[in-house]
């Protein structure tokens, strides 16, 4: 951790490899906009540095150069056109830093100055605000008219285009329409005629008991008048 030397006085971990010393992201917008600049540690572990741009292997200081968030710098034109040769699906955050893979285009919570001269050049391309390409909305039909294709009980239409008719209960209810009225005389004459019918099969029966009866109280009564037989002498 270092201050940078600028009226800012800025805290940072960045190192100029260049100038050898502490610098904040305004410095590096405005004061080292083509120094090969990464963090103090990583200074100390390599200090060996190459100031040419990675997809041309030309000097950085021959041509307009961008800075990525990572803090690797190449030039405006080489990363345009390494971007460009992408997958025309390509969304945005999958296009990544040429040597660490970080992405290019920066997010919209991130706020720095490398982050807006990055997106103020950004904005001049389609590859970094064009979103992947998606099939067509399908045409969806407003509830009310499926609600009307498919008729008031909810059933769907029928093949002819028609709706169906609606189904009748199987069971009459107690609040259903009365029956008609000569369904009741009817329903009265059935039950009278059969009444006679109950009726003359008794009398048949009962007309049958007395002449049975009556055979039988005439052959008791033959039995009962005949005149006993008083001569003794009759059989000797």
């Amino acid at each position: 951790m270092g201050l940078c030397k600028c009226p800012k006085k800025k805290v940072t971990n960045q190192f100029c490899y260049e100038h050898r010393v502490n610098v904040c992201e305004h410095c590096m917008v405005s004061q080292h906009p083509t120094c090969i600049v990464q963090s103090y540690l990583q200074w100390l572990q390599d200090s060996d540095y190459d100031p040419i741009c990675q997809l041309c292997r030309q000097g950085l200081s021959t041509d307009a150069c961008t800075r990525l968030l990572c803090y690797h710098v190449f030039h405006w034109n080489c990363l345009d056109r390494h971007c460009q040769q992408m997958p025309r699906h390509t969304a945005p955050a999958g296009f990544g830093c040429p040597t660490c893979g970080a992405a290019v285009v920066p997010a919209t919570n991130v706020a720095s100055p490398v982050a807006d001269a990055l997106k103020l050049l950004l904005r001049s391309t389609d590859w970094a605000n064009a979103g992947p390409t998606s099939a067509p909305p399908q045409e969806t039909t407003p509830k009310k008219e499926q609600r009307a294709a498919a008729g008031p009980q909810g059933d769907p239409p029928s093949a002819n285009g028609s709706p169906a008719p609606p189904l009748t209960p199987s069971v009459p209810s107690q609040w259903g329409p009365k029956s008609p009225s000569g369904a009741l005389p009817t329903a009265l004459h059935g039950s009278t005629s059969s009444e006679n019918n109950v009726g003359a099969y008794g009398s048949t029966v009962n007309s049958n008991v007395t002449s049975a009866r009556k055979v039988f109280t005439a052959t008791q009564s033959s039995f009962v008048t005949s005149a006993p037989d008083y001569d003794e002498d009759k059989y000797k």
